[in-house]
């Protein structure tokens, strides 16, 4: 059985029937399970929990395990439903731990045992002192140092002792390598120890055959660390996984220091870095590249968190046939990422999902983040995010691509699903293609979500959608550039369906085109605002407009509607404001601003509107038109300012000029030029005179 088996299915069903906009989460009352008073060991709580207390749903375990942990106090963590059933499955593939050994195990990583850190005792060399690094290890005591010769040592290391510094003589891991011998070995294997660390190495070739092997292996560690380290040509065949580094079972403060992973092949999934369960892990910097899975799931960095910080992370070239994560953390708490480089990330097969983030987070942080070359065949998304409290700042998300068309597949640069307080400054986003749906942004529930500034180009499939926003509460968009946004059906520069309390200012959106409708700004919106708008170049074949809109409470102050067929079509709503617009050349009949009959009580006020064919069109009731300029008049010879529609509107105070354009300087015509010829003499004779005076 895979890591991915129940993930993969999880993920499908979610993400089609959330595109669809009918998802339905069903979750569990909260449950506490206590070890070891119900459970002796919390392999087994985790592997019992779910059917004991979980509902089938994507998200069906809702509780806490609750264990005694040493000086650490209580371990409290979250288990959604892919979590509890992986790490059933990997307790099914280990012999199984006793009582007395979790609670001899536990104590290693106590207050005691972590008292001892950098006051290494004595030192014993290899091969000087011992032949091998095992033999060493097995003669060494906590608090000692092995320090390893540069040469290659063929041979698999099974670490049994705690406070132990493993180093090479070496600052070039190239010089001193660890090499497996034989199959279906770690090549590192440390089990329930604290404080190991490993410096300065090269660590290769482990193969799995009948069971999945890592470069590094720890099960129940507190404190261990990796250092300059390289590890590679990590592979697994047939049904099984290849792991760079894994870490099972409860993992304290591990620490992975200027680490390499590169070149895991599994048989069926492959992973460069798998934490289970880890409380504050340090990696700084990480290198993870060239990682594949023949059949199943490629991941870079896999892995369930508490207190995390990862400082500049790449992860590239991962490949997996059903699915592909650059980063995939679920759950995770308090957990920084700072700078993150996510590219070429690709899943092969025809239902094939891609992501370069997946995760469910709350208290996040992501500094410098950049991700590109997103490729699947039925989903890609640069972000794919259910979290609470995550910040994004200086993000960039391009080509992220999805290539076979049916009706449920699409590319996503940035999707938050359920996000509350959610905040995005400096975030560009480009080249999003989808052979179906396409869309820059996609916020499905969102609460107190910002984005500051935020770039977004080049989205193309046949439903295109700059941002699409599914029920928005209290959110903003701030300096928003949507640009070139096409469909092969219908194109949307910002699409909100039900948002309320939705602030733009300012917002630019330019050159969206489909052949059958284009919209600038589509939505139904209540209490909204949208300030310093400037919406060009929109245009659809069968309808365009630059917005079109459902409002209630909604003003639209300032900015300007320029070629959009329609400028602003109000098809229902009250209480509305349109002021301060240039609205000008759009020219697909009742066009520059029109309210449909279901408008009422909308002020169109101290607007230019400039050469819309018509200018405006009003058919609802008790909608005010004062103070606009027009060019031309919209009305008839004899009541020129009589707006066109069925509520017999009128502009009752049309200015004479545009007070938002800068004012001409009236043309000189012969007579004019001639007389200003006449007082330019003048003036020179009289001062002439003067001058002969003196």
């Amino acid at each position: 059985m895979s890591i991915h088996t129940s993930m993969v299915g999880i993920f499908i069903v979610a993400n089609v029937v959330l595109l669809a906009l009918a998802l339905t989460i069903g979750m569990a009352a909260a449950v506490v399970i206590n070890v070891p008073d119900e459970y002796t060991t919390i392999h087994d709580a985790w592997a019992k929990a779910q059917v004991a207390h979980a509902p089938s749903g994507p998200w069906s375990f809702n509780g806490t395990i609750v264990a005694p942990f040493s000086d650490q106090g209580e371990a409290n963590f979250q288990i959604d439903d892919f979590m509890a059933n992986f790490r059933s499955m990997r307790t099914a593939r280990k012999p199984a731990m006793s009582t007395a050994l979790w609670q001899q195990e536990q104590p290693q990583t106590s207050r005691a045992s972590r008292a001892v850190v950098g006051s290494w005792g004595a030192t014993y060399n290899v091969p000087g002192d011992y032949p091998t690094i095992q033999l060493a290890i097995d003669n060494a005591s906590g608090g000692e140092t092995i320090l390893v010769e540069p040469g290659r040592y063929n041979e698999t290391l099974d670490i049994t002792v705690s406070n132990l510094f493993i180093k090479a003589n070496s600052t070039n891991p190239a010089a001193t390598v660890v090499s497996a011998t034989g199959t279906d070995d770690h090549v590192i294997n440390i089990t329930n120890q604290a404080n190991v660390t490993i410096e300065g190495f090269t660590i290769q070739d482990a193969q799995g055959t009948s069971q999945d092997v890592a470069g590094i292996y720890m099960d129940n560690t507190s404190e261990c660390a990796v250092s300059n380290t390289v590890i590679r040509n990590i592979s697994a065949v047939g049904s099984y996984d290849a792991y760079g580094v894994m870490m099972i079972g409860m993992t304290i403060k591990p620490r992975l220091t200027d680490t390499t992973i590169r070149t895991i092949l599994g048989g069926n999934n492959s992973v460069g870095i798998l934490m289970e369960n880890a409380r504050n892990p340090s990696f700084d910097p990480t290198l993870i590249e060239n990682v594949t899975a023949s059949n199943g799931t490629a991941f870079g960095i896999l892995m369930t968190v508490t207190d995390g910080s990862f400082t500049d992370t790449t992860i590239r070239d991962i490949a997996g046939n059903s699915s592909a994560f650059g980063i995939l953390v679920s759950p995770a708490i308090n957990v920084t990422f700072d700078p993150t480089v996510i590219e070429r990330i690709t899943a092969s097969a025809p239902d094939g999902e891609a992501y370069g983030i997946y995760m469910d987070v709350i208290n996040g942080s992501f500094t410098d983040t950049t991700i590109r070359d997103i490729s699947g065949n039925h989903y890609a998304l640069g972000i794919d995010m259910y979290g609470e409290n995550v910040r994004f700042y200086q993000t960039v998300i391009e080509r992220v691509i999805e290539r076979v068309v049916t009706e449920s597949d699409f590319a996503i640069g940035i999707y938050g699903y359920y996000l509350i307080n959610g905040s995005f400054t400096d975030t560009t986003i480009s080249d999003i293609a989808g052979d179906y749906y396409a869309l820059g942004i996609y916020m499905y529930f969102g609460e107190n979500v910002s984005f500051d500034p935020t770039v977004i180009e080049r989205v193309n499939a046949i439903y295109a959608y700059g941002i699409y926003g599914y029920y928005l509460i209290n959110s903003s968009f701030t300096d928003t550039t949507i640009r070139d946004i096409a469909g092969d059906y219908y194109a949307r520069g910002i699409y909100i369906y039900l948002g309320e309390n939705v602030s733009f200012d300012p917002t630019v959106i330019e050159r969206v085109n489909a052949p059958y409708s284009a919209y600038g700004i589509y939505g139904y919106l209540i209490n909204g605002s949208f300030t310093d708008t400037t919406i060009r170049d929109i245009a659809g074949n069968s309808s365009a407009s630059g917005i079109y809109i459902y409002a209630i409470n909604v003003s639209f102050l300032t900015g300007e509607l320029t070629n959009c067929r329609h400028g602003l079509w109000l098809e229902y709503g009250e209480d509305n404001r349109i002021e301060g617009f240039i609205i000008r050349d759009n020219t697909l009949f009742d066009t520059g601003v029109h309210l449909e009959t279901d408008t009422s009580n909308t002020t169109v006020y101290r607007n230019c509107f400039y050469n819309n064919v018509l200018q405006a069109w009003d058919n609802g009731t008790n909608n005010s038109w004062d103070g606009n300029y027009w060019e031309p008049e919209p009305g008839e010879p004899g009541n020129p300012f009589l707006i066109p529609g069925n509520a017999g509107s009128k502009d009752n105070r049309p200015l004479s000029y545009c007070p938002l354009c800068p004012q001409k300087v009236p043309a000189l015509t012969l007579s004019a030029l001639q007389a200003l010829f006449g007082l330019l003499s003048a003036v020179a004779t009289i001062t002439i005179a003067t001058r002969k005076r003196r």
